[in-house]
């Protein structure tokens, strides 16, 4: 497949998941049990960092939210490092299978969180 047809696809997936109402507390919270860290925390270990990546990444995907509003949500203090931690979790999906299998995961609860607040 074509990089223009795989981002294509990934905006359409994305303005699928818009329509739906997520909120982004429910993001960060599988984020840091999932990643089993503090998105928040002001620090540097590799596990909080990993986990503010993929909230932001999530974030992205899943609201409509502006990358300013991402970053008090995660903890970034400006939107261009919200915006590198976005794709540097792309990035990450790309080379490291387990992280791309968590974010995966999560991205399959919010989906079947989706189901379920569409069904009621």
């Amino acid at each position: 497949m074509s990089l223009q047809k795989e981002i294509y696809e990934a905006n359409k997936m994305r303005n699928d998941r818009l329509s739906k109402n997520v909120k982004p507390v429910k993001i960060v919270q599988l984020v840091e049990d999932l990643f089993n860290t503090d998105v928040k925390a002001k620090n540097r270990r590799q596990t909080t960092v990993f986990g503010r990546q993929a909230a932001a990444f999530l974030l992205r995907n899943y609201t409509r939210l502006s990358l300013s509003e991402i970053a008090t949500y995660v903890g970034i203090s400006h939107h261009t490092t919200t915006l590198y931690s976005i794709r540097k979790c792309q990035d990450l999906m790309e080379t490291e299978v387990w992280y791309k299998e968590k974010i995966l995961q999560i991205s399959t609860e919010l989906d079947e969180y989706n189901l379920y607040l569409s069904s009621n």
